[in-house]
């Protein structure tokens, strides 16, 4: 067959310093799965046709993990920002996946974060200012290659979850704590993601400044950083476009990951 199935993810975007949002995930595009034979795959490429290609080499590009804010080095903006840089964008033929948005840190006013695949969460951060969530599916494509990032409200110091695949970012709220947007599902391999109830998850957001381990263990579905305290350091799970979680040592977003599919024998 000259049809080929894909899972195509990008890198996820590094979470921010300080009052810190969790990195964006790395935006996510995958085809249905029926070209190459079944497999279960998440709402996002349920409709999408496999691409067709001629036998050829083809250049494959995985876009690694932004890293997070750098403590001590202000970023560019109203205020002083520790920002987490954007994932690299993932590559196979006609199919980009945008990287993910870095998450905003401050340790001035609040800070809007960043867009990507799936955006960065804000900042929260005195005088507590609302601040908003990047913009996911940035560059728009159909379906939507990830979610927005979580915003903070006014009045509130702590700072927004990381949008993921298939949901957004947590908001930040007083006295809570809240979690980077849901990956997507898909098994078209056994072996790569974050693996649950029989599915592997990808391009999970991650957790913002303000989830700390002790009362938010787990990140989202999906490869995200969690928070401060965390064994992980907020790292992103490699190979699944986890965002990185916010205010930690590293909170650097997950490299992505392509996997391609074909049948070669009925």
């Amino acid at each position: 067959s000259n049809t080929v199935d894909y899972l195509v993810v990008a890198g996820g975007g590094g979470g921010g310093e300080y009052y810190g949002g969790g990195g964006g995930a790395g935006g996510a595009r995958m085809s249905a799965g029926t070209s190459s034979g079944s497999y279960t795959v998440g709402p996002l490429g349920a409709c999408v046709s496999a691409l067709s290609i001629p036998v050829a080499p083809y250049p494959i590009t995985v876009g690694g993990g932004g890293a997070g804010g750098p403590s001590g080095t202000p970023t560019p903006g109203p205020g002083a920002g520790f920002d987490g840089i954007p994932g690299s964008n993932s590559i196979f033929s006609s199919i980009t996946s945008t990287g993910g948005g870095g998450a905003a840190g401050s340790i001035g006013p609040a800070r809007d974060g960043l867009p990507g695949g799936s955006g960065g969460g804000a900042t929260g951060g005195p005088p507590g200012a609302a601040a908003c969530g990047g913009t996911g599916n940035t560059p728009p494509v159909s379906p939507p290659q990830g979610q927005n990032g979580g915003s903070s409200p006014p009045g509130d110091s702590n700072g927004g979850g990381g949008g993921g695949a298939t949901d957004v970012g947590d908001n930040g709220s007083p006295g809570t704590t809240c979690q980077g947007g849901v990956g997507i599902a898909n098994n078209i391999t056994p072996t790569v993601g974050q693996p649950s109830g029989g599915n592997q998850y990808f391009a999970g957001g991650g957790n913002p400044s303000n989830s700390s381990y002790a009362n938010q263990p787990l990140a989202a579905l999906g490869g995200g950083g969690t928070g401060p305290g965390s064994p992980d350091n907020g790292v992103g799970d490699a190979n699944t476009g986890g965002g990185g979680g916010g205010n930690v040592p590293l909170g650097t977003g997950g490299s992505g990951v392509v996997v391609i599919r074909y049948k070669f024998q009925n």
